[in-house]
């Protein structure tokens, strides 16, 4: 697995497999609230919570392939190793864009009060 050579181009990525393959939004923040104590899945704040999850699920599996290799390098393969941290690499991404959804939607809530703030 060979990731690309900077995070903004594995976001790029991201964003563009999220919006060509799984039909998501290119503009999640004009269409999910910031947060919904109802459904938070189904919010900017939540979608940052889903990936953070996944991000620490992926480095604790680099964690644990550290640890095997420390125990017995030769029963943990440098490829396995390789393949994780870009894993986690791409799971920084999904954080990262979800992160500037929320930053894009607080935002957007804050350039709406613009006329009442003193």
């Amino acid at each position: 697995m060979t990731p690309p050579l900077s995070l903004p181009m594995m976001k790029m990525e991201k964003n563009f497999i999220a919006h060509i393959e799984k039909k998501y939004s290119r503009k999640p923040y004009e269409e999910y609230p910031i947060f919904n104590r109802q459904k938070p899945e189904g919010s900017l704040l939540g979608f940052v919570w889903r990936e953070m999850i996944e991000l620490n699920r992926a480095v604790d599996k680099l964690e644990r392939i550290h640890v095997l290799r420390r125990l017995d390098p030769l029963k943990t393969k440098q490829k396995e190793l390789s393949n994780q941290i870009v894993g986690s690499m791409w799971e920084v991404a999904d954080v990262s864009n979800t992160l500037e959804y929320l930053f894009e939607g607080l935002l957007k809530e804050y350039t709406g009060l613009e006329d009442e703030i003193e």
